[in-house]
């Protein structure tokens, strides 16, 4: 849990340890528990209040693409020479510039290990791993990383899970905090699949908005229980947020 933590705040550069949480107890027997993470806005526009986010595929590339590794024989280094360019090309980006970075490999499994984090990385570039990998990361299969609690608006439909809801404004590539648990408001749009009350919410038609979901379909997207209905239009509504991705978290 994050210490005095001001829920409405837009830093400029992090004063809490991202993915750091934090629930708040205030009037708990009316609304019970609401829980936050403190995240980075990595959008190219401000977060408004109310908006679902979730964390960004690959920070480094392409959203939702992988990156190629080259021939190597390390299981304790990735070497790609060409494929990443800009940040990768100066020399301890990691650790110097960012202090955490995650990598995850095609051939990952429960019981193979091919994800875990890079702890440094050279201008060649060369990408050493914390903890070896199953085996050595060649051209024979593409890899990702990304900056763990780095958020995105969600896309229209979005088929990845949400991880919370946004509770004020966040500048674009500014640090606050996003709710993932309790109740609170979010945006939804009603003129797709109605939102009902007391059914679920999972990514809408409109970028940052929920829409109905029948009750046992896409259960797993599900973010937000709706408080009240909305057949017809976008609003600003009450609702329970459940983010999955957060589920297991704080």
């Amino acid at each position: 849990m994050a210490g005095q933590a001001i829920l409405s705040t837009n830093d400029v550069s992090p004063v809490t340890a991202l993915g750091s949480t934090y629930t708040n107890f205030d009037l708990v027997g009316l609304l019970g528990p609401r829980s936050y993470v403190y995240v980075r806005n990595q959008d190219s526009s401000a977060w408004s209040a109310g908006l679902a986010v979730r964390q960004r595929s690959d920070l480094f590339a392409t959203e939702g693409t992988a990156l190629t590794a080259d021939a190597g024989t390390s299981t304790t280094s990735i070497t790609d020479a060409t494929t990443p360019g800009a940040p990768w090309t100066t020399a301890n980006y990691v650790p110097d510039s960012i202090d955490k970075v995650l990598y995850w490999h095609a051939s990952a499994s429960p019981s193979s290990v091919y994800y875990g984090r890079v702890w440094k990385n050279t201008a060649s570039p060369i990408f050493y791993l914390e903890d070896p990998s199953a085996a050595a990361i060649t051209n024979s299969g593409a890899y990702i990383i990304w900056r763990p609690y780095v958020f995105i608006k969600t896309a229209a439909n979005d088929t990845l899970s949400v991880g919370g809801v946004t509770q004020s404004a966040i500048s674009t590539l500014y640090h606050g905090w996003v709710q993932y648990a309790g109740f609170g408001y979010a945006y939804c749009i009603g003129n797709t699949t109605p939102n009902a009350d007391g059914l679920g919410g999972i990514p809408g038609a409109t970028a940052g908005y929920a829409k109905g979901v029948t009750a046992g379909t896409n259960d797993g997207y599900v973010y937000v229980y709706h408080m009240t209905d909305n057949a017809a239009t976008s609003l600003y509504m009450p609702v329970m947020i459940a983010a999955p991705y957060m589920k297991n978290i704080g």
